[in-house]
Order: structure tokens, then C-alpha cells, then sequence
């Protein structure tokens, strides 16, 4: 719990600070991109997982920026 309070302590403060949510989800999106560095950290990422995980970051963003127009 204290690691998720940390983080979202510095997400309010990035977006306090002027920066879009939809800018911080992608950059998130790129960080995943492919699964090299969840499988580099111990994560089992196959096909399947990935794509759910990408379709979510797509229906996400798309949220965001009709929220931020």
C-alpha cells in the first residue's frame, strides 16, 4: 500500500505540475511496449496477456483525451 500511495503522490504531482494524464498513461504504454522489461523483472508475458493489457491502455487513452479536450 505504501508503494501505491507513493505513486500516486508523484502522478498528482505530474499532473499538478501541467502534464496530461493521457501523457503519463502513454508513457507507461511505451515502458510496456512489447513486455521486455515486465519479462526482464520476472513477469511471464505471452500473446494473449499483452494484447489485453494494450487494448486496455488504448480504451484508457482514448478516455483520457475526451476528458482533456
Amino acid at each position: 500500500m505504501k508503494k501505491i500511495n507513493m505513486l500516486e503522490t508523484i502522478f498528482c504531482s505530474l499532473i499538478n505540475g501541467g502534464l496530461k494524464p493521457s501523457t503519463i498513461l502513454t508513457a507507461f504504454h511505451n515502458v510496456c511496449a512489447h513486455g521486455e522489461i515486465l519479462e526482464a523483472n520476472g513477469w511471464i508475458v505471452t500473446d494473449k496477456p499483452l494484447e489485453n493489457l494494450f487494448e486496455g491502455f488504448d480504451t484508457s487513452l482514448a478516455a483520457l483525451r475526451t476528458m482533456e479536450q
